[in-house]
């Protein structure tokens, strides 16, 4: 008894999308590692490919993202550490290098202006959201903004004040680190 699977009777189209260059190949490997060998693509540790390497190839087609790792700098206040990473966004590359990050901190990612000096073509910087004691409404809580003022702060909280809201210290107030901040009915 001869069993016929599916890679003896049809080949597996897969499209590659490698840095931007799209190519279509013809496979009967079982894997996308065993397929994209055989197309003579590599893959280095550090790269990712969606779907994974060890995809079984069971459909008819497939779409391949390779995503390429490169060297990026992260610039943290005063440290500076490098990774090696196929990660894109500034989350994942922070994950990656096992930096913290909480939600009103914000990264941005740059060409480098100088690789020499930074050892790699791409720079992320990291921006602290500063943390400072909130009152509102009387429940007391630290909180953290990238405001550069109070006002500004309370926006990007979403806080609407009311008519007889008071603040302490007022909207036009610098934010600063460990600052306290007031909000609530002002007693008629």
């Amino acid at each position: 008894i001869y069993t016929l699977s599916l890679h003896d009777a049809l080949p597996i189209y897969y499209r590659v999308y490698d840095d931007g260059v799209a190519r279509g190949f013809i496979t009967k490997k079982t894997t996308l590692r065993e397929a994209l060998l055989d197309a003579k693509i590599s893959i280095d540790s550090n790269d990712r490919t969606e779907p994974a390497l060890d995809t079984k190839l069971v459909a008819s087609s497939y779409q391949v993202n390779i995503y390429r790792a490169r060297p990026v700098v992260i610039k943290d206040g005063l440290s500076v550490t490098k990774v090696i990473t196929a990660h894109r966004t500034g989350a994942q590359i922070a994950k990656q290098a096992g930096i913290a990050l909480r939600d009103e901190d914000e990264t941005s990612l740059m060409q480098s202006t100088d690789p020499l000096r930074d050892g790699a073509s791409e720079v992320m910087t990291v921006a602290r959201a500063l943390p400072f004691t909130f009152d509102f409404y009387g429940k007391t809580s630290t909180v953290y903004s990238l405001g550069k003022t109070v006002g500004e702060m309370l926006q990007q909280k979403n806080i609407t004040l009311a008519k007889n809201d008071v603040v302490v210290p007022g909207v036009e107030t610098p934010l600063a680190a460990g600052m306290s901040i007031i909000d609530r009915k002002s007693v008629v």
